[in-house]
């Protein structure tokens, strides 16, 4: 439920382009908000010639699951499905206005990162990280985002239903075993966001407007240097004198990123719509590894990307309904959600599918999540072949509800059930077998936001 109430953290919306994440919304949309209990506490635009306007803004949820998952019963013995959990963020962010009209302004978003290196006692590892780092400028002409931001598909994104509860881009998955967590295959993660790019965000046309945005690489807030060797530059362009393993996954990065996505949001009678097509376009790192891969095979090559993503929102009274379609050239995983697919590999095909209701501080709703990718490639595995592994599949269910029940303060319960299939593969340790091929993972979280 990461994103429900971003809404409070943002800068103002400009000429019909929303420089949220989340835009607050006063109707059941369904497109990843709720109905908004913040009223006037989040900031407003500076309106004053030569003023600025800076802010901090700050989240903290804390949280309790139950959950049953097939592979907590480990060689390690048996996993707790009773969790605690907690998560903060803060929002560092100002806006400005020149004398002649011109909007500017910055965000950075700062995460608890509760892996963090060197851990002292039990929370030092609870160091703080750059997640999203934005600049932007704009006019009647539009806006201009620069920095490590969401893509244009990202901004645009419609159709996904994460506006009642928890799914499985949120943090019940968090607490179950990896090999268990349903994938959200859509092109919003961190993946996206992550790297450095620039945007342009057109003003509203009658309903319509647009968006493209262009990454020339992986790279993200640091200032690597171009390098010859090795999977760990940012700005990764040759693969040198590289090792076959690092050659094959540097082969996985993509290189000039292009997205470019419509949007039309509207009325027809009594029913508000909101509909929204675009496209990722990207090459990958090209090269000519040396060697076997695990499964002793010769080394392979990827497709360069190529993807669509179409989103629909039928909001009606305080209900809402819709859906999400992203498929394409890529093997998505949930955090590189435009990674590319092997050559000779099968495109991927995801959907989710949902509906809500809203009605004062309630809002409740489900949705139904569907993937179909390549998964781990055979190549990769030792042992394996082509004849006895298949393709992933997965499949993931989610219900819930949350009460806005004061001024920055919302609970929320929720429900997930997922299960994933993928033939000669076992799932939790990511090696050829006849075993851990099927998973699945359900639970219950409960959730106390508090946002300022």
């Amino acid at each position: 439920m990461r994103k429900i109430l971003l809404a409070a953290t943002a800068m103002a919306a400009m000429t019909g382009a929303a420089f949220a994440q989340e835009p607050a919304p006063t109707v059941n949309t369904g497109v990843n908000s709720w109905v908004s209990a913040w009223g006037s506490s989040v900031p407003g635009p500076t309106n004053e010639p030569g003023s600025v306007k800076a802010f901090l803004r700050g989240r903290l949820w804390v949280e309790a699951a139950i959950n049953s998952d097939s592979g907590f019963n480990g060689t390690g013995g048996k996993n707790g499905n009773i969790v605690f959990g907690e998560f903060a963020r803060l929002y560092p962010s100002f806006e400005g206005v020149t004398a002649n009209g011109l909007k500017y302004g910055a965000f950075i978003e700062v995460r608890q990162n509760s892996g963090g290196a060197g851990p002292s006692g039990l929370t030092g590892g609870n160091t703080m990280i750059f997640r999203r780092e934005t600049g932007y400028v704009g006019g009647s002409w539009g806006a201009l985002r620069f920095g490590q931001t969401d893509g244009a598909l990202g901004l645009f994104q419609t159709g996904q239903f994460e506006n009642f509860g928890e799914n499985w881009n949120n943090d019940l998955p968090a607490y179950f075993t990896a090999g268990s967590v349903v994938t959200w295959p859509f092109p919003e993660n961190s993946g996206n966001y992550g790297d450095s790019k620039i945007v342009y965000l057109s003003p509203n046309f009658a309903g319509f407007d647009f968006g493209a945005s262009f990454s020339p690489n992986t790279s993200t807030s640091s200032l690597g240097n171009q390098t010859t060797a090795g999977a760990g530059s940012p700005q990764l362009s040759s693969l040198g004198a590289a090792t076959f393993a690092s050659s094959q996954s540097s082969m996985l990065r993509n290189r000039n990123t292009l997205e470019l996505t419509g949007r039309y949001q509207g009325n027809v009678g009594p029913v508000g719509l909101t509909a929204m097509v675009g496209t990722a376009i990207a090459g990958n790192v090209k090269g000519n590894p040396t060697g076997l891969t695990a499964n002793g095979s010769a080394p392979y090559k990827y497709k360069d990307v190529f993807a669509i993503n179409a989103g629909l929102t039928a909001a009606i009274g305080g209900f809402a309904f819709g859906g999400d379609l992203w498929t394409g050239a890529i093997n998505p995983n949930g955090s590189r959600n435009t990674q590319p697919v092997k050559a000779g590999g099968k495109n991927a095909l995801a959907f989710v599918l949902g509906g809500s209701y809203a009605t004062g501080p309630w809002i409740v709703g489900a949705s139904y999540l569907s993937v179909n990718r390549q998964g781990f490639n055979t190549e990769d595995l030792a042992g394996a072949t082509d004849a006895n592994t298949g393709r992933m599949n997965e499949k993931g269910v989610a219900v819930g509800g949350t009460y806005a029940w004061g001024p920055g303060a919302a609970l929320s319960l929720s429900y997930l059930y997922g299960e994933r299939h993928q033939r000669g593969v076992n799932l939790y340790t990511g090696t050829s077998s006849a075993v851990g091929n099927n998973t699945h993972a359900q639970g219950v979280l409960l959730t106390q936001f508090f946002q300022w």
